[in-house]
């Protein structure tokens, strides 16, 4: 995240030295830090995937991470390229919500995180955000270069949406 948002290397380890003091007042590991912060940076310079966020989200609310990043001007959307197709989709919302989102199969529904527990979800918060999300690739659309695959995004957001997927089910 840091890297990304073209801290220094000395900054980002300074940055994670007091956060490690912080999490671990008693006995912050410094070395871990510092080998965290190198891996993550050497991965940014060759152009791979980096997983900070999601791993500091494990350790921290997110609205704390949300607050921090926002007090240090740092954009917390995940960069990567994603497919233009259901699988891309999946992606995109599993990076922007899949820390607050569970899918429970026996129960063939979601739970969604409250910031103190897992709530049953009648659909309605996972559908928020999954339409946050589509929202937010066809704001990514306009960066297509390829005409044909403009194209394809714009017959896509002309289809109507539903209401009710009792429009789906009714006998024909």
């Amino acid at each position: 995240m840091l890297a990304r948002a073209q801290w220094s290397f000395a900054d980002a380890k300074a940055f994670h030295h007091a956060l490690y003091s912080r999490l671990w007042p008693g006995d912050p590991d410094f070395g871990a830090a510092d080998s965290e912060v190198k891996s993550t940076f050497d991965k940014v310079a060759a152009g791979s995937e980096v997983t900070g966020l999601p791993t500091l989200i494990e350790i921290i609310d997110k609205k704390v991470v949300d607050t921090a990043l926002r007090w240090l001007g740092i954009d917390r959307a995940q960069r990567r390229h994603y497919l233009w197709n259901d699988t891309g989709n999946a992606d995109r919302l599993a990076d922007l919500h899949g820390h607050e989102l569970i899918h429970c199969t026996e129960r063939r529904s979601y739970y969604v995180w409250t910031g103190q527990q897992w709530q049953l979800d009648e659909f309605v918060e996972v559908e928020k955000r999954a339409e946050e999300t589509m929202l937010g690739a066809f704001a990514d659309a306009r960066d297509i270069a390829d005409s044909d695959k403009r194209g394809i995004l714009k017959i896509c957001q002309s289809v109507p949406v539903t209401d009710s997927a009792d429009q789906y089910d009714a006998p024909r």
